[in-house]
């Protein structure tokens, strides 16, 4: 199956679920917005064209984007969010990561309950962890503080350490 026709079998039997639990957006890319909490949901093609990835973002609102930019609530790409991570497929389902798109209709919806599946297994606890705020991200803070945090990712818990009230604690990360 190529991915024309799999995105297709997306929007009517996976997109719609994904709508139901608060996601909108058009094309490859959803999004739920809940104040200052950004989750993001997209649905990448692979090099090989013979499969995709679903990535998945987490950003705030009053953060920079990756990058640098002014953050754009509606319109933040997966890329621009300050976490990331990915709904991997089981191991007997792939060789390089990616989710196949199967060789016919049939493989394909397959492939798609396979998905969800592991949309419950791995991207709502994802997406729970950091569903809250400030509870779940004062949460990271502490944690961060025990840690050592790479390099980039300081700066951004420092940041939201200010935000929620630890300033201790996002001058001790800094």
């Amino acid at each position: 199956m190529d991915r024309k026709k799999f995105q297709g079998l997306l929007c009517t039997e996976f997109f719609p679920g994904l709508r139901e639990s608060g996601f909108q957006g058009s094309g490859t890319t959803l999004r739920r917005i809940t104040e200052p909490i950004i989750h993001v949901v997209n649905i990448q093609g692979s090099s090989s064209a013979a499969g995709f990835y679903v990535n998945l973002g987490t950003h705030l609102s009053f953060l920079p984007t990756e990058g640098g930019c002014v953050c754009v609530p509606k319109a933040i790409k997966e890329s621009q969010c300050s976490f990331r991570t990915r709904v991997d497929p089981l191991p007997s389902l792939s060789r390089d990561g990616s989710w196949p798109y199967g060789r016919d209709e049939r493989q394909a919806r397959l492939v798609i309950g396979e998905l969800w599946s592991a949309w419950r297994n791995q991207a709502e606890p994802y997406f729970s962890s950091m569903a809250s705020f400030p509870e779940d991200f004062s949460l990271l803070v502490e944690h961060t503080v025990s840690t050592s945090p790479h390099p980039s990712h300081a700066l951004t818990i420092a940041r939201i350490g200010l935000k929620v009230g630890m300033l201790h604690e996002a001058n001790s990360i800094a």
